[in-house]
């Protein structure tokens, strides 16, 4: 098919994107870790799970998903009615190889979708990882211009002198405060400005005055801490270059601050984005192993109709001579009417099954009817999932440095699916046990 080129380029594609941007697809599955069977294996030989069955990891090179089941392929075969037979049996129901065309054919849409997804979700973990890169180095300039006022600093406290840590935190901090200081005496001579401009009744001038006192007592105070800084100086000219190193460094570690942030928020962006890529990717590879096991059914149904169309004909025939041979003038007796009437009975059924797109096997001879309903719901579960990814990847785009950290459709519900499927499967089993 066109569209299974068209995907394995895209694949290749994927990869290699993958990896120009530094990470791995297939280092996360989205599904629980849990320890590998090691039945029939050494215990120091583990198949790492490259795909999501349900909530069960497995590997698609040794093991298949059987409807949430994981099965080995050495032991077992899955049947699509959601049992399993061993390896060497054969299932006791099939779907008519009409049905299985439409299910590859379905699964092969899904798979072209969930590559254009996983295309534009590399886009976006692109984006972001040249973000995160570029905001860190940022940081790491802002850091080393950080570092370099520090040294400065330390010069101009103690020259050559080995100088103590705390002995400098402690001037910082009195620069600092110094700078808060002289903010304080500007916004209270503004105050002391608009006040001496309107009319003078008492609050006002009480105002006036608490406001004069308290622009009286922080000049002293600024007098008290320049003097403190000038004696921890080398050089007590060099105050006003301190308090410039000071306020510089102060500015730097606010705006790394801010940055760490920022970059905080695209960390966690990048980790959901490749949450959704993991969820896509697991996905695409779940249809691709389903695609291979509907080829080796669709091989075996398309041979069982053409078994029994030709016995169909044998037998067919078969009757037509007897009764050509029954009504002649030359012959005397009647016609098998027993072997008429199992051939009669036959051909009706099959033609009803093939309508009804299933080939009949040994189960309809057995009284039983073939039900597909498992199959139809756990890929109905993938399907459902598209939507989701669709609306996680159109927000994912739309995020910037303002963005909070956003929950994840596709991982809620992927969760959700598979927990209250695993659920109902519990009941089930547990209502079947109970009539028995």
């Amino acid at each position: 098919m066109n569209i299974r080129k068209w995907f394995s380029t895209t694949v290749v594609l994927l990869l290699f994107i993958a990896a120009t941007f530094g990470f791995e697809i297939d280092e996360v599955i989205p599904c629980r870790v849990i320890k590998p069977e090691r039945k029939g294996r050494p215990r120091n030989i583990f198949i790492k799970p490259n795909v999501c069955c349900g909530l069960k990891p497995f590997n698609s090179k040794t093991h298949i998903c059987c409807l949430g089941k994981v099965l080995s392929k050495e032991s077992y075969k899955c049947c699509l009615d959601g049992s399993f037979v061993p390896i060497e049996s054969i299932c006791l129901c099939h779907p008519a190889s009409m049905w299985v065309v439409k299910q590859i054919e379905k699964l092969t849409s899904m798979e072209a979708q969930l590559g254009n997804l996983a295309i534009n979700c590399l886009e976006i973990i692109g984006n972001l990882h040249q973000t995160i890169v570029r905001l860190q180095e940022d940081v790491e300039f802002m850091d080393r211009r950080a570092q370099d006022l520090y040294q400065k600093l330390i010069k101009l406290i103690g020259g050559k002198d080995i100088v103590d840590p705390l002995e400098v935190e402690h001037i910082v901090k009195l620069v600092l405060f110094l700078n808060e200081n002289e903010e304080s005496i500007q916004s209270a001579k503004k105050s002391v400005s608009y006040l001496t401009r309107m009319d003078s009744h008492q609050p006002q001038r009480l105002k006036l005055r608490s406001l004069r006192h308290a622009i009286q007592w922080s000049r002293k105070l600024k007098v008290l801490i320049t003097q403190e800084i000038q004696v921890s100086l080398e050089d007590q000219k060099d105050i006003k270059k301190t308090q410039d190193i000071v306020m510089e460094r102060e500015h730097i570690l606010k705006m790394v601050s801010l940055k760490n942030i920022v970059l905080t928020r695209y960390n966690d962006h990048l980790n959901n984005a490749k949450t959704v890529l993991a969820i896509i990717d697991s996905d695409i590879k779940l249809t691709i192993h389903l695609q291979s096991l509907l080829d080796g059914v669709l091989t075996l149904v398309t041979q069982m109709e053409q078994t029994f169309q030709e016995e169909n004909k044998v037998i067919s025939a078969k009757v037509t001579a007897q009764q050509d041979a029954a009504f002649t003038p030359d012959h005397i007796g009647l016609p098998n009417l027993k072997e008429l009437e199992l051939w009669l009975n036959r051909t009706m059924k099959l033609g009803q099954m093939l309508k009804a797109e299933q080939v009949p096997t040994m189960e309809v001879y057995l009284g039983q009817s073939c039900n597909f309903t498992s199959w139809d719901g756990f890929l109905q579960r993938i399907e459902t999932r598209i939507p989701m990814v669709m609306k996680d990847v159109e927000e994912l785009k739309n995020l910037n440095q303002d963005s909070p950290k956003i929950s994840i459709r596709v991982r809620d519900g992927f969760f959700k699916q598979l927990l209250d499927s695993k659920q109902s499967s519990k009941s089930n089993d547990s209502g079947s046990s109970t009539s028995d």
